[in-house]
């Protein structure tokens, strides 16, 4: 819409009224299914670990075994570190 539609002042306060809303109701279900769609696409697909990211997550849990070792873990930050894990 021009400028000079919405500062007439034959146009009245219902007719800017129900085009503001009919805006929204195109721009609401639109911005929802865009927010759902990127939502889906950055969730949706779990990554496989390659090899050198299975070599790299051996040599933690050597490194790990290896500093329990030399340095007994309490059970709280064995848990800690098996969550840790489990959330990468």
């Amino acid at each position: 819409m021009n400028p000079a539609f919405w500062q007439n002042s034959e146009t009245t306060l219902m007719t800017k009224t129900r085009m503001i809303t009919r805006a929204h109701r195109i721009a609401a279900p639109a911005a929802a299914t865009l927010l759902l769609a990127a939502t889906l696409g950055l969730t949706g697909c779990p990554q496989k670990q390659g090899p050198a990211e299975k070599a790299g997550a051996a040599l933690d849990r050597a490194k790990d075994k290896v500093a329990d070792t030399l340095d007994p873990k309490g059970p709280g930050e064995k848990a800690g570190r098996a969550i840790d894990r489990a959330t990468e």
